[in-house]
């Protein structure tokens, strides 16, 4: 005995019918079933979509016609509700299809146009296996390339289809789609801009810089339906003349090449080749997909929310061609924010705007981060050192510098410095430092020259530690205080003339600690070994007061040193009068000398 039955229901202008027969023989009852779409706008197909995505977005819109045939046949004995999803077959293509956002402010440049998509159903295999898709999600990118195979399971194959989007493709884009998940794939060069379009059109979550140039995709789209889990995008962006801008920076990146990898909780660009402004960078930079947004900053004006940024820790590992304290200080002091040229006219507006924040805030001071870093060359004011290398740690505001090691004055440099930008406190000097380290074979001949004199000649060595604050890195000295432990070896101070002695002064040796205060440098214990003689050095040197120094050599003959590097004094005293002039220099202090 055989059954037939037929049912049409009407979608926009077209329809959906299923027909079929059932057969009641003495072998088992068997189905014959026919689903046939005609005609079916697919805007019907989305709002379905949307009932089962989350993340599909509201304003989402889609034109185009569904024609389809699918068809299952089996015995009822045999089979349970599942098994007759898993055995459908059958294909059909949506002509002239374009996808848009319905509030886009740029209609037309914001739509992807997509043609005419083939459309296969593939049944399960002859395993059933229907359940490998619900358990298994790609850990790592190249698990993800390797599972792009279609699933064991009854899925709808799409594509492959080239997609359309402004300026940008074709594209190639194929996938599939099944009662449990979906995957989809974009292969081809496409606008950063059209990229950026199409994830606001595919509802994909993402943080973007605000960038412009090209990307030679090779991306997979996956996801599940239950849960409303969001889609993980997974593959491989080739970049190319890219122009990216970062708040904060005023200087755009010139990315001129790199390689961006799409992993499921991490983003990988690697091969770098960039610029910012003079210096090229290249390396490679991590950062966490999934990152809570924190906000940060001071309150901001009436009408204008504080910045937000995504609590994420990079990774990276750069070197730099060359670099110098004008880069920070552009890149990581905050500038004077900027407001709309109609607020000059609003009396009411500047006088609510924040006066505690005049420099605005830099979104740069949010970062954290940690790597290498290493810069062929340095600029520090007038100091230039190369080979540098090091570990750095941004956390908030603050850089710690680990292992610092560079080339400079012919000799080198070895330390840790913090560098505290947070400014927790609204100080007025917002740029706070410490360092410790050690200096090795350091030219004094050029120390000399840097200062525009040739006072000094000969090699050092030291250690030392540095405390200061100022409101930029181009302030390393004036408001610092600081200990510096040195020994000059082999050298001569040719401004100093000592009676009986030779000219220029020679130095064998000469150690000693200077104390930095306040741009002020004090001598203690100093020991200075010449030719004539081994002299004990005390005394005082600044900007604004010159020298004040006292030697008095081993056979107590003593001289006062006063005057400029330029042109320094040397006066001879006698025993007791050097000695009372000593007393009186640490008069007050913890020692005394007696006469």
């Amino acid at each position: 005995m055989n059954s037939f039955t037929e049912v049409e229901s009407p979608v926009g202008r077209g329809a959906l019918r299923l027909r079929g027969a059932a057969s009641l023989v003495a072998q088992g009852p068997s189905y014959d079933l026919t689903l046939e779409a005609e005609k079916v706008p697919l805007a019907s197909v989305v709002r379905l979509l949307r009932q089962a995505k989350k993340q599909i977005p509201g304003d989402l819109t889609a034109s185009g016609l569904l024609n389809a045939e699918f068809r299952t046949t089996g015995h009822v004995a045999d089979t349970t509700h599942n098994d007759i999803l898993q055995h459908w077959t059958g294909n059909g293509s949506a002509s002239n299809v374009r996808v848009a956002s319905r509030l886009s402010s740029n209609p037309g440049k914001d739509e992807v146009a997509f043609g005419t998509i083939p459309m296969t159903l593939v049944a399960a295999d002859s395993q059933g296996a229907s359940q490998e898709i619900r358990s298994r999600r790609p850990a790592t990118k190249k698990q993800a390339q390797e599972n792009n195979q279609e699933p064991a399971e009854a899925h709808l194959r799409i594509g492959p289809v080239q997609l359309t989007m402004n300026a940008s493709g074709p594209v190639n884009a194929a996938g599939w789609m099944s009662v449990n998940g979906y995957r989809f794939s974009l292969r081809g060069d496409m606008d950063l801009k059209d990229v950026f379009r199409l994830e606001d059109v595919l509802g994909l979550p993402a943080t973007r810089p605000a960038a412009e140039g090209l990307a030679e995709l090779d991306v997979t789209v996956s996801g599940f339906w239950p849960g409303f889990a969001a889609p993980t995008a997974v593959g491989i962006a080739q970049l190319r003349n890219v122009r990216a801008e970062m708040r904060g920076l005023n200087t755009p990146i010139q990315i001129i090449s790199a390689t961006m990898s799409l992993d499921p909780d991490a983003v990988r660009v690697e091969r770098i080749s960039a610029r910012t402004d003079s210096t090229h960078w290249s390396g490679s930079v991590t950062a966490p997909r999934h990152c809570a947004a924190t906000v940060v900053g001071p309150a901001a004006a009436p009408g204008i929310g504080p910045d937000v940024v995504p609590n994420c820790v990079f990774q990276f590992d750069l070197t730099a061609d060359q670099l110098s304290t004008r880069d920070l200080a552009e890149w990581f002091t905050p500038h004077p924010a900027k407001r709309p040229w109609y607020r000059i006219l609003n009396s009411s507006s500047s006088s609510n705007s924040n006066s505690n924040d005049p420099l605005g805030f830099s979104p740069l001071l949010a970062i954290q981060a940690h790597g290498s870093l290493r810069v062929g060359r340095f600029e520090l004011k007038n100091v230039l050192a190369t080979q540098v290398a090091t570990q750095v740690e941004v956390d908030r505001g603050k850089i710690t510098l680990t292992a610092l090691h560079g080339q400079l004055l012919q000799g080198t440099h070895q330390g840790n410095w913090l560098i505290d930008m947070s400014n927790h406190d609204a100080s007025p000097q917002p740029v706070r430092y410490h360092g410790v380290g050690t200096l090795q074979d350091i030219s004094l001949a050029q120390v000399g020259s840097l200062m525009n004199d040739d006072w000094i000649t000969g090699t050092a060595d030291g250690n030392f530690e540095l405390n200061g604050s100022g409101d930029s890195f181009r302030q390393p000295l004036e408001r610092s205080d600081g200990r510096l432990q040195f020994v000059m070896r082999n050298g001569s101070l040719p401004h100093i003339e000592i009676p009986g002695s030779s000219v220029p002064l020679p130095v064998h040796r000469f150690a000693g600690e200077l104390h930095l205060k306040k741009g002020a440098w004090e001598l203690s214990a100093g020991r200075l070994e010449s030719h004539d003689g081994t002299y004990q050095v005390r005394g005082t040197a600044s900007p604004g007061r010159g020298f004040d120094f006292v030697l008095t050599r081993g056979d107590e003959q003593s001289w006062t040193l006063t005057g400029t590097l330029a042109k320094p004094h040397i006066t001879p005293i006698g025993h007791r009068e050097g000695n009372r002039t000593e007393a009186k220099r640490v008069e007050g202090g913890a020692e005394t000398v007696k006469p």
